[in-house]
């Protein structure tokens, strides 16, 4: 049985109104001549998924369902060949969710008559039906999918070593050995910045260890609690710190982290899923696109 001659989204009165091109635009040749870049009529065939076809008003249809920001991506000619694509994938699994009886779920029937008569809203509640079906089928993440995925990305939840610093940065040296008294007496950085000139500048800063370290984080870490570095250069000037707290890095817990291992793992598993159906749905289809309406299509609008 030939699924595509299954349905057909009923055409209509087939209309013939050539949009055209945007005037004021200097866009680039699509490919052929006379009006290449104009829009293409609304019957345009973009698309035929077996006998099946997407049309311009189809495609206008789908665009008009997204959010405001999301239209605006259409004129990008790459995003409308990735929604026709995804629109080729809705009508085989609507196709497909009719062969599977699902084309008279509750969700579907109590809908009112306005929904059931509408072919396009239909066949995309149709897809989705089948889509979350499939989906689920795979089942949820086994516990051990995700203590393996703990113990193979450790450094994901590992967190670094912090200290907390009063940091106070020079124009020059000269005052470096009355801010480091300063400093080592326990003074704030609000009291030593009131005793000075205004030319230096001082903050308490959180400074976390990494992998690469600057110069900051050299001294800092270098330090115990309470002590006080040498000035040492910095884009500003110098620099001298105290630190105030250290606290060391940890690996965080596996119950604290596996509800997000395991929404990503399902993640995954859903992509992957997705993946298989559509390659799965597409084998034996005859599938062709209208290249040249498509980039018409596209670059007008």
């Amino acid at each position: 049985m030939n699924r595509a001659n299954q349905y057909r989204i009923p055409g209509g009165v087939l209309i013939a109104v050539l949009l055209c091109v945007l005037a004021g635009c200097d866009r680039p040749n699509s490919g052929g001549e006379n009006g290449a870049n104009a829009r293409p009529p609304e019957a345009t065939e973009l698309a035929l998924v077996g006998n099946d076809a997407i049309t311009v008003a189809y495609l206008d249809r789908a665009i008009r369902g997204t959010s405001k920001p999301e239209q605006v991506e259409y004129i990008n000619p790459p995003q409308v060949r990735e929604l026709l694509e995804t629109l080729i994938d809705r009508k085989l699994m609507a196709e497909q969710a009719r062969i599977d009886g699902f084309d008279r779920p509750p969700d579907l029937t109590d809908s009112p008559a306005s929904l059931q008569d509408d072919p396009f809203q239909r066949e995309q509640r149709l897809a989705q039906a089948y889509l979350e079906s499939r989906i689920a089928a795979a089942g949820s993440v086994p516990v051990a999918d995700i203590q393996a995925y703990y113990d193979a990305n450790l450094e994901e939840f590992t967190v670094p070593e912090r200290a907390l610093v009063t940091r106070v940065v020079l124009p020059t040296e000269g005052a470096a050995g009355h801010v480091r008294a300063m400093l080592a007496q326990g003074l704030a950085g609000e009291t030593i910045t009131a005793q000075s000139d205004g030319s230096m500048q001082t903050d308490v800063v959180w400074l976390q260890r990494r992998g690469d370290p600057g110069p900051m984080e050299e001294n800092v870490f270098a330090l115990r609690v309470g002590e006080v570095s040498d000035a040492f250069p910095v884009a500003r000037g110098f620099a001298i710190v105290r630190v105030d707290e250290r606290v060391a890095g940890q690996v965080r817990p596996l119950q604290e982290v596996s509800a997000g291992i395991a929404a990503r793992l399902e993640q995954l598993r859903r992509a992957e899923a997705l993946d298989k159906l559509r390659a799965e749905l597409r084998s034996g289809v005859e599938i062709s696109i209208n290249e040249q309406a498509l980039a018409a299509y596209a670059w007008a609008n």
